[in-house]
C-alpha cells in the first residue's frame, strides 16, 4: 500500500485524510507488514533493512519487532520504525530533527494536545517536548534522541549504513498514527532544503528472519541517549545487547540506569546537589576528589576552594554517597553510580539544567517597593518583537501576516449575509510590524560580605546566570567584600566564562558599600554601556568607609555621585535595612525593592519589572 506524502506546509490542510489513511495503515501493522508512504518512506512497526544489491527494494523481517530488537522491550508492537530514503549522500541530522520537532508541534496544533493523553502518562502533561523525548533520528552525520544533545551516532559503519536514508524510531500508539504523516513530510522537506534528491522505494518484500528473527545489526550498533530504551532485567540477552538502530548499550551507558526513570531521578539529584555546590562541573570535581584522593588531608586541601567545603561533604553523607571510614572519605556504590552518570551524561545533564534556569517559574514572595526614580514610570508589556496591524491604504504590503489577514476576510464575508463570497480585500489585509527593543547593559553589584555566605550568594549567582539564558542583555558582576571593590564578570553574554567564574566568589568579611558603588559607577562609564542599568545585592548596611570614618555618609555620597550619571539604578535589601536603604537610593535616585530574604525567584521577578521599565514602548520603537 502507498500513501502520497508531501512537505510539512501542504500535508497539514490534509488532517481528514490523515485520519482515513491512518486506519488502513494500521491495519496493515498489526499483521506485521511495512506500508509505503509516498514514493520514499517505509513504515513498520518490524526491523526493515535494504542491501546494496538491491537498493530500492526494502525487506521487512515480520519476526523480528524493532522494539524488542532495537530497545529490548518485552511487549511487541510499541514501536514505530520509519525510514525515509534518499540519494546516497549524507543530510545533517541535526536539520532533520529540528524538522521533526516542528511537525510534531503541527500535529499538536492541528489534533489538539488530547490526542497525545497516552504518550503523556497519568501524571505528565502532554507537550511537543514529552512527545520529542521519545523519538529517535540517525542520519549518516549522526543521530540520538530528538530533544537530546544530538551528539551520539558517529561509529563509522553505522554512519555508512545511513547514507541512503534517514532514520526515524518513535514510540507511539495506533490511535495517534496521523502523526506519522507529519513526520514523513517535515524529513522530506529537510531532505529537499538540504539539496538532496528523494529515492523511490520500488517494492517492500516480508520475510521472516533465520533463526527465528535473529537479525545481524552489529553494524548498527552505538552509544545512544534514547529514552524509550526499556530498563535492562538481568542484563542478558537481546535486550541487554541492543537498543536500537545507531545505538547498542555499552557496559558504562547501562550501569545508569534507564534514562526515562532512574535518569530522571539522577537528573533532579543532581539538579539539587547543584543548588549547593554551583555548577555540575564542581559536583563532578567533589566526586572526583573523593575518589581519587588517598588521605583526608589531601581531600580537605581540595575542598577548601569550594564555599563550606564541610557542610557539602556532610550533605553528600547524608544522600548516601560517600562514607567515611579510617582511611578518610570515599564514595559508597550510589555515589559511584551518581559519578559515571556525570561523566557519562555531563553535556546532556549541562544542557537541561540551563533550560530549567531560564525556564524557572517564578513563585515569589511579597516585595516592597520605593521609588525615587522619575525618568522611567513602569509600563507593561509581552516582550513581543511585532505588532499585527491593519495596512493603511497606502502602506506598502511587504510582510503580510497571512492568518491575520485571512480572518479579518472571512468576518467581513460573514458579515455579507449567506450569499457573501469569501474573498480577500485590500481592507483584509494585516501587517507584521517589526519592532527593536533597546539593548540592556546590567551590571549586578553583589555584596560579597561573609553575611551573604549560602543561599543569599548562591541566589545571586542564580540571578546571573538566569539572565545571562533568558535576555539578550548583556551582564556584568561587580562584588564588593572586605575592604575593596573587584570586577568579577566583565559585560558579557558567555553564560559559560560568567558561570565559572561566578562558581569562585567566596564570601568573606565586611561590607564596603561604598567601595562597590564607585567601582561600580566608574566601570560602567569607561565601559561605553548603552540604556545602562546597575542593580545592588545586599543583605546589609555598609560596615567600611571609603573617605571618612563613616561608612554610611560614604556609601550616601557614592549613591549620589551614581545619581548624577545617566545609570539606572536599582536595590534588593532586607526589611531591617529599610530605613538606611531608603536614604541610599534616594540619593541615587533610583528604586528600592525591599524582601523579607534574597531569594532566587523574587530577585529574578524584580530585576525582569527593572528591565521592563527600560524597553521603549513597542509604538514608539523605530520599526526595522
Amino acid at each position: 500500500m502507498a500513501l502520497k506524502v508531501r512537505y510539512l506546509p501542504e500535508a497539514r490542510v490534509r488532517r481528514k485524510e490523515w485520519e482515513r489513511a491512518a486506519l488502513m495503515v494500521g491495519a496493515e501493522l498489526t499483521c506485521g507488514h511495512g506500508v509505503r508512504l509516498g514514493e520514499t518512506a517505509v513504515l513498520s512497526r518490524r526491523v526493515h533493512v535494504v542491501t546494496p544489491a538491491r537498493p530500492t527494494e526494502v525487506r521487512v523481517v515480520i519476526d523480528a519487532d524493532a522494539g524488542r530488537v532495537f530497545y529490548g522491550r518485552r511487549l511487541t508492537d510499541e514501536i514505530l520504525h520509519l525510514d525515509v530514503f534518499h540519494e546516497v549522500a549524507p543530510v545533517d541530522h541535526r536539520a532533520v530533527a529540528r524538522a521533526v520537532l516542528r511537525a510534531v508541534e503541527a500535529y499538536l496544533q492541528d489534533f489538539g494536545p488530547a490526542g497525545l493523553d497516552a504518550l503523556a502518562g497519568s501524571v505528565r502533561t502532554p507537550t511537543a517536548g514529552r512527545l520529542g523525548d521519545r523519538l529517535d533520528v540517525q542520519t549518516a552525520t549522526g543521530g540520538g534522541r530528538a530533544t537530546g544533545l544530538l551528539a551520539y551516532g558517529q561509529k563509522e559503519s553505522l554512519r555508512e549504513a545511513h547514507l541512503t536514508h534517514v532514520h526515524l524510531a518513535v514510540l507511539l500508539e495506533s490511535r495517534h498514527l496521523p502523526l506519522v504523516f507529519y513526520l514523513v513530510a517535515a524529513v522530506e522537506g529537510a531532505v529537499a532544503d538540504a539539496g538532496r534528491q528523494i529515492r523511490k522505494i520500488e517494492a517492500i518484500v516480508h520475510e521472516r528472519g533465520a533463526g527465528g528473527g535473529e537479525v545481524d545489526l552489529s553494524a548498527y550498533s552505538d552509544y545512544t541517549d534514547s529514552f524509550i530504551r526499556e530498563p535492562k532485567q538481568g542484563g542478558a540477552g537481546e535486550a541487554a545487547r541492543m537498543t536500537r538502530e545507531g545505538g547498542a548499550v555499552g557496559p558504562e551507558a547501562a550501569s545508569i540506569g534507564d534514562p526515562d526513570e532512574d535518569g530522571e531521578n539522577r537528573l533532579r539529584q543532581v539538579a539539587e546537589l547543584t543548588e549547593d555546590f554551583g555548577t555540575v562541573e564542581e559536583l563532578r570535581s567533589v566526586l572526583e576528589a573523593i575518589a581519587e584522593q588517598r588521605e583526608w588531608q589531601d581531600l580537605a586541601m581540595r575542598l577548601d576552594r569550594w564555599e563550606n567545603g564541610s557542610g557539602l561533604v556532610r550533605k553528600l553523607k547524608r544522600q548516601n554517597l560517600v562514607s567515611e571510614g579510617p582511611g578518610g572519605l570515599k564514595l559508597t556504590g550510589e555515589g559511584e553510580r551518581l559519578q559515571r552518570y556525570l561523566k557519562v551524561r555531563f553535556r546532556e545533564i549541562e544542557l537541561r539544567l540551563r533550560q530549567s534556569v531560564r525556564r524557572r517559574p517564578l513563585a515569589a514572595q511579597p516585595v516592597r517597593k520605593t521609588s525615587y526614580d522619575r525618568s522611567h514610570p513602569v509600563r507593561q508589556g509581552s516582550g513581543r518583537i511585532f505588532n499585527i496591524v491593519p495596512a493603511a491604504r497606502d502602506a506598502w504590503l511587504n510582510d503580510i501576516c497571512i492568518p491575520a489577514t485571512v480572518v479579518a476576510a472571512a468576518k467581513r464575508s460573514l458579515g455579507q449575509g449567506p450569499g457573501g463570497r469569501f474573498a480577500v480585500e485590500r481592507e483584509d489585509i494585516h501587517l507584521i510590524e517589526r519592532v527593536r527593543y533597546l539593548p540592556i547593559d546590567l551590571c549586578l553589584l553583589i555584596d560579597a560580605s561573609a553575611s551573604m555566605a549560602g543561599k543569599r550568594l548562591r541566589a545571586a549567582r542564580f540571578l546571573a546566570a538566569h539572565l545571562l539564558l533568558s535576555t539578550r542583555d548583556r551582564v556584568a558582576v561587580i562584588v564588593f567584600q572586605e575592604r575593596e571593590s573587584q570586577l568579577w564578570v566583565p559585560f558579557t553574554r558567555n553564560f559559560g566564562d560568567a558561570q565559572a567564574s561566578l562558581a569562585r566568589i567566596q564570601p568573606l568579611g565586611l561590607t564596603p558599600l561604598a567601595h562597590g558603588l564607585i567601582g561600580a559607577r566608574d566601570y560602567m562609564l569607561q565601559a561605553r554601556v548603552r540604556n545602562p542599568l546597575m542593580v545592588l545585592i545586599t543583605d546589609g548596611i555598609p560596615t567600611i568607609p571609603k573617605w571618612t570614618i563613616d561608612p554610611m555618609a560614604d556609601a550616601l555620597e557614592a549613591a549620589r555621585m551614581v545619581g548624577q550619571t545617566r545609570i539606572q539604578f536599582a536595590c534588593i535589601g532586607l526589611e531591617p535595612n529599610r530605613r538606611h536603604l531608603q536614604e541610599l537610593v534616594e540619593a541615587a535616585r533610583g528604586t528600592l525593592y525591599v524582601v523579607d530574604e534574597l531569594e532566587k525567584e523574587t530577585m529574578v521577578k524584580i530585576v525582569r519589572e527593572e528591565r521592563q521599565k527600560r524597553m521603549t514602548d513597542a509604538r514608539s520603537m523605530a520599526r526595522v
